[in-house]
């Protein structure tokens, strides 16, 4: 699914820089926000699809490879290319299966000799995490993975077996090409080759997509103000519900961190569960509600003020003192940001409340869109 996500995120991207070539340079920063709301969100729309384009295109295109590689290719290469032989394919992209337990029991592998042979094995390389297989048994064996920061080409393993050989080197890349473009596609994707610089501006980028695709539908809806069908009843419903079930979400599963109790089995099930089953309630929500801006505007609400309150909850959990720069800087950064995050929702929720058409004869007529609706 999320394969074919990216595939049409990528044919939008297409299809839209082709309907606005023509008018990419005269409109590439232009923003009116005193116009008619149909100008404004237009404007809006023209302006962060022309910023992140790049950005856009390159998270479709490598979220695709990833996807439909795992999803659909894997499986038909193996059964093609490799005769349905599972391990010939893990060898092609460096990862080969290890060995089977025996049952026998024995010693755990010496950490000390696991990360000397990995070093020894990939000088130039950063390990950072040990993975141990079969632990406590003869066939036990280590698999140490780490960065290489060669480029787009960044992860390596070194496999050690329990008596300390070297059985595995995967290097930067991998042995084939496959595996290289799946690695390139990867890094690209996260952002793993550069500093903390770019992943900033790759979330910055991130909030300027999503904005995108939002103004995009209100922008269809703005055009279709005075003669609504059911379908865009539905997708401004669905729009409200959508964006502000995604703070909603957000600040549902933070509030799980805070509540759920730590013995509580399978517990980032639980908040993951939380997470999808509030964004899905807010959409179901909406198409119920009977104004979508009013939706929305309680969403934002409700996710703001959960948001600017959870520092002070966590505090009063902890016996900590809230907005401490003397204590731990992560918890103070976070606080800060949970306490920025939240302000940002209810400014958010204040703003959706006061638009209103441009038009004054368009307020006599209330329409079924978030532009045009009243609380």
């Amino acid at each position: 699914m999320a394969g074919l996500v990216a595939i049409v995120l990528l044919l939008v991207v297409g299809t839209g820089l082709v309907i606005q070539v023509n008018r990419f340079r005269k409109e590439l920063v232009r923003f009116r926000p005193r116009e008619a709301l149909r100008t404004m969100w237009g404007d809006l729309h023209k302006v962060l699809g022309s910023v992140g384009l790049p950005f856009q295109a390159i998270m479709a295109w490598t979220a695709a490879i990833i996807c439909i590689n795992a999803a659909v290719l894997q499986p038909v290469m193996v059964r093609t290319a490799f005769d349905g032989d599972l391990e010939a394919g893990l060898k092609t992209l460096g990862y080969p299966r290890g060995s089977k337990a025996t049952g026998e029991s024995a010693e755990a592998p010496r950490v000390a000799t696991v990360v000397a042979q990995a070093r020894e094995a990939l000088p130039g390389v950063r390990h950072y995490r040990l993975a141990m297989r079969n632990l406590g048994d003869t066939a036990a064996y280590v698999d140490v993975r780490g960065y290489a920061r060669q480029g787009l080409h960044e992860f390596t393993t070194v496999r050690v077996s329990r008596a300390g050989e070297v059985v595995h080197v995967r290097d930067a890349g991998g042995p084939a090409a496959t595996a290289k473009l799946l690695e390139a596609a990867y890094v690209l994707h996260s952002g793993l080759y550069a500093g903390m610089g770019l992943r900033l501006a790759y979330a910055l980028l991130g909030i300027f997509s999503a904005l995108c695709v939002v103004t995009g539908n209100l922008v269809w809806l703005e055009r279709r103000a005075r003669s609504m069908r059911r379908v865009d009843v539905i997708l401004a419903r669905v729009t409200a519900g959508g964006c502000g079930g995604a703070a909603l979400a957000i600040a549902a599963i933070f509030l799980a961190n805070q509540l759920l109790p730590d013995t509580l089995p399978r517990r980032v099930l639980w908040e993951h569960g939380i997470f999808y089953g509030s964004w899905c309630a807010s959409v179901l929500g909406g198409l119920v509600y009977p104004r979508a801006r009013g939706w929305a505007q309680h969403l934002l609400a409700l996710s703001g003020a959960i948001l600017v309150l959870l520092p002070w909850l966590d505090a009063w959990r902890n016996a900590r003192r809230v907005f401490d720069p003397a204590g731990s800087p992560y918890v103070f950064f976070a606080d800060l940001g949970l306490a920025i995050l939240g302000a940002l929702f209810l400014l958010s929720a204040w703003a959706v409340g006061r638009i209103s058409p441009r038009d004054p004869r368009a307020t006599r007529v209330p329409l079924p869109i978030p532009a045009h609706e009243g609380r």
